[in-house]
């Protein structure tokens, strides 16, 4: 719409000039002469320059709508990825899931396990030696 409202005028404006402007003019342009209204050169001018702006638009449109298909296409890819992570991670819990009902109904023994401390994005994991606590 924001288009609309500055083309509009100026075309309006074009138009009348182009009536107002219509005695012919004697023209030169390098070596060749030739007899036009200054209406008419400016109305050219005019629809070239609308031309050479619209097909630059395009231009630079097309170099968008291939990075917005390329994005679109890794997006698909990483949900596809996604899905089968969490479709492994579900076959982990529930074999994890099984191996504990079964293991329920033998003698219990006390193993360690290691909890997993979440490491800040773009820090260095802590070395084993860091990770080791001393009990004084």
């Amino acid at each position: 719409m924001l288009r609309l409202i500055i083309i509009v005028p100026f075309l309006v404006l074009l138009i009348i000039f182009f009536f107002l402007n219509m005695n012919p003019v004697p023209m030169n342009f390098f070596a060749i002469n030739w007899q036009s209204s200054v209406g008419m050169i400016v109305l050219l001018a005019g629809i070239i320059s609308f031309a050479v702006g619209a097909l630059t638009v395009f231009i630079s449109l097309v170099g968008q709508w291939k990075r917005a298909r390329k994005a679109e296409q890794k997006i698909r890819d990483l949900e596809t990825q996604l899905n089968e992570l969490r479709a492994q991670y579900i076959a982990l819990t529930q074999q994890n899931t099984l191996k504990q009902n079964s293991t329920t109904t033998e003698p219990h023994i006390s193993t360690a396990t290691a909890a997993l401390a979440p490491i800040a994005v773009g820090t260095e994991p802590a070395t084993h030696e860091e990770n080791n606590v001393s009990t004084n």
